[in-house]
């Protein structure tokens, strides 16, 4: 990857009606840079998330996802699964890529990645929650976007399946790196899998903070505890104004 290549974001803003939710974010993200964004609800992380993706146009400021492909794609991946139940399995992720050569060889490929080998031709009305959100990566991953943009994929599985798609999406993108933007509630989340965390408030980002670590990161190890404890001070210190 180019040193030139990933999204800038210049100037950046988002009114509904009378009321500002992001003011003038400015933004590099170096390609193949994992990013979370943590703070607390209604400061404009799903916005800025919604903004980024084109489905939201900003009030003011620009955005460029800059790429030697002259139409790098971006790809979105919500807490709701989305899938279309009258679809299998495997026509959910080839979904969009009817016709092209080698989809359903991809497609299998990648569910033998997210752990669903054998399943293609079920439905999602018989997988559990944490598989559906496997099917939703795999049809969001096989697109192999630039750009891939994650709100609160994981916010509501239960702890254990979470973990499991953390350390599954770790994976993927080890062996295929790519730029990534998550929003999160969950701070630990952000640090065992962000390259840099920005705590948003008021829709603005109010800290920019580098992770040195290389990953796969452990929950007990004692800096990234100290990290934890540092941001959810910060936290605290933003929801109260301070």
């Amino acid at each position: 990857m180019s040193a030139d290549e990933g999204l800038r974001l210049r100037g950046v803003g988002k009114a509904f009606g009378g009321r500002l939710v992001l003011e003038d974010i400015d933004l590099d993200i170096p390609a193949g840079q994992f990013v979370a964004l943590i703070g607390a609800s209604g400061v404009g992380k799903s916005t800025l998330l919604r903004v980024v993706a084109g489905l939201e146009a900003p009030s003011a400021g620009r955005i460029e996802l800059r790429s030697r492909n002259p139409r790098p794609d971006i790809r979105m991946m919500f807490q709701e699964d989305r899938l279309m139940p009258w679809r299998s399995v495997l026509r959910n992720v080839t979904l969009g890529l009817e016709g092209r050569e080698g989809g359903d060889e991809n497609a299998r490929a990648l569910l033998d990645a997210v752990g669903l080998a054998g399943r293609e031709r079920e439905y999602p009305i018989v997988l559990s929650g944490g598989q559906r959100q496997r099917v939703a990566l795999a049809r969001a991953l096989i697109h192999e976007p630039e750009l891939l943009l994650l709100d609160e994929p994981f916010g509501a599985l239960d702890a254990i399946t979470r973990a499991t798609m953390q350390l599954l999406l770790e994976g993927l993108l080890a062996r295929r790196p790519r730029t990534v933007l998550l929003v999160t509630h969950d701070v630990e989340e952000a640090l065992l899998l962000a390259d840099r965390i920005l705590l948003m408030h008021g829709g603005r980002v109010a800290r920019d903070l580098a992770i040195g670590s290389p990953r796969p990161r452990h929950r007990g190890d004692p800096a990234l505890a100290a990290r934890k404890e540092e941001l959810l001070d910060g936290l605290l210190a933003t929801s109260h104004g301070r």
